[in-house]
């Protein structure tokens, strides 16, 4: 077992004209995991996520931007970092959809300090129920070192914590 986070995904503005649904994803990681192991990087991180999502016709689109702060001298990890993304998805036929989706961590500094990243990814998404879906694919580099990549996850909406609707 790794390193722990813990965050919540709080939206603020919904059906906005610039932003759409507009939410912030502030999380912290605890250094949790085996030094022997290689399962941790022995720095408590706080970071925010941007999250700004709307529909356009039959495509979804999500437009991501986040930045972590790392305790630590910086030779384990980064002391700063940041990401972006740029997701488009939609409908294929029932529950079966796909997904594009472009993203990148902006080059770092320091000890462990690494060149900029972007890639692409994309797959088909299979919606089992309204809260549960499943997606695989591929990540291809553009630029810096990522790996091409397969990836599979499962998406799982556990609804609103507090207040009305659905």
């Amino acid at each position: 077992m790794g390193d722990v986070a813990l965050g919540v995904k709080w939206r603020w503005l919904e059906d906005h004209p610039w932003l759409g649904d507009f939410a912030l994803w502030p999380s912290v990681k605890f250094a949790t995991g085996s030094v022997d192991q290689g399962t941790r990087t022995g720095t408590t991180d706080a970071s925010l996520l941007l999250i700004s999502s709307r529909d356009v016709g039959p495509v979804h689109i999500d437009l991501n931007a986040g930045w972590t702060h790392r305790s630590g001298n910086g030779e384990a990890a980064p002391r700063d970092a940041w990401v972006w993304t740029a997701s488009f998805g939609g409908a294929v036929s029932g529950p079966l959809g796909w997904t594009v989706e472009a993203y990148g961590y902006p080059g770092t500094g320091g000890a462990s300090g690494a060149p900029p990243i972007v890639a692409v990814l994309a797959g088909p998404t299979f919606v089992v129920r309204n809260t549960l879906v499943l997606d695989v694919g591929l990540i291809v580099p553009v630029q810096g070192g990522q790996p091409h990549a397969l990836y599979g996850s499962v998406t799982y909406n556990v609804g609103r914590l507090w207040g009305g609707g659905q």
